[in-house]
């Protein structure tokens, strides 16, 4: 709106400053303009005198629009300059604003600011007047650009902190999820060693157990072995866990005898020792025998081995053997006392008992 009434004063101005000069040349030329007129009266009397007028005329008009131009020029010059001076004022106020403006701002209104900088720099390389603000815009550009790296970087390492503590949590959240199942899957061992009752039971044949009860009892200090077993006289895997300080093999055969006893009706009251009476203990027709199962350590332990065949001897009388977990141990053992190999633990035991 401004612009526009600016523009209608030039206006104004210009038309009467024409309408003067014009006033002025024709009392200049009134003599000619009189003449012209004259001229027209006698227009028809000559064809000399009608050119000899248009020319005066086209002159007249020529050098009138002449005129008009040159004065046009000169006032649109002089408000051109004034116009240039006062936009160069206001863009001068501009960039001193700009210039001094604080820096501390947030990371896109300063994107913005070096925008405006970059092209404040652009304008003033068109304007001799306003070269002397480049050096001031150039370093005020260097230090808003240094600010911005601060910026980025902050946010950067923000950002990285958010990450991080994103992933912590998702960690916490995957940890507390490994531990609920550790847990639950702790749970469910517990219940497969109570449904076992490995307390009491050291020896389990594997093809009773489900997959996963192999897998809990592997876990949990037994280990799968393949042994002779006295019962079904045949290899079979069995999981096996150590009892006290005798071998994995000296607890399976205990078990594997004590199957056997438990299939031939009339013996009773069977049971394991773990102290120093003999292995396996059972009943038969009211006369208690004895099952000292061997794997040869005994056999460099001399006094220990005197002071068990002692005791077997006097407790039992002939009412016990030896039951040896490798048959090259035959020849030791009989001189000792009465022994068999595992594989005729069967045929012994009926001799003896009587059966």
């Amino acid at each position: 709106m401004q612009d526009y009434n600016r523009t209608s004063g030039i206006n104004t101005e210009v038309f009467w400053i024409l309408f003067g000069i014009i006033a002025l040349v024709y009392i200049r030329y009134s003599s000619d303009i009189n003449d012209i007129l004259n001229s027209i009266k006698y227009f028809f009397s000559s064809l000399t005198n009608i050119l000899l007028l248009l020319f005066k005329i086209i002159l007249v008009l020529t050098v009138l629009f002449v005129i008009f131009l040159v004065i046009f020029y000169i006032i649109s010059a002089i408000f051109d300059r004034k116009e240039r001076k006062k936009r160069h004022k206001e863009e001068s106020d501009k960039i001193e604003i700009l210039l001094h403006k604080k820096l501390s701002l947030n990371h896109y209104e300063l994107v913005d600011y070096i925008k405006e900088i970059k092209d404040k720099i652009l304008y003033c390389k068109g304007y001799s007047e306003l070269l002397c603000f480049i050096p001031d815009l150039e370093k005020r550009h260097e230090k808003a650009l240094n600010l911005l790296e601060e910026f980025e970087k902050e946010n950067k390492i923000k950002s990285v902190e958010k990450e991080i503590r994103k992933s912590e949590e998702e960690l916490e959240d995957i940890n507390e999820q490994i531990r609920e199942k550790q847990y639950q899957e702790q749970q469910d061992k517990n219940l497969i060693l109570r449904k076992l009752d490995v307390y009491e039971n050291s020896v389990f044949k594997k093809e009773e157990l489900s997959d996963k009860e192999v897998k809990v009892l592997l876990e949990n200090n037994y280990s799968l072995i393949s042994e002779y077993d006295v019962s079904e006289k045949k290899q079979i895997n069995v999981l096996v866990r150590d009892v006290l300080n005798h071998s994995k093999t000296h607890t399976f055969l205990v078990w594997s005898v004590k199957r056997l006893l438990n299939k031939i009706k009339s013996i009773y009251h069977i049971e394991e020792h773990l102290t120093k009476d003999a292995d396996i203990t059972f009943y038969y027709k009211g006369k208690k025998f004895a099952l000292e199962i061997e794997t040869g350590t005994l056999l460099n332990k001399h006094e220990q081995l005197k002071v068990k065949i002692d005791y077997l001897n006097g407790r039992y009388q002939n009412r016990w053997m030896f039951v040896l977990t490798n048959r090259d141990l035959i020849s030791k053992y009989r001189k000792l006392g009465p022994s068999t190999p595992r594989n005729q633990v069967y045929e012994k035991l009926l001799k003896m008992t009587g059966i």
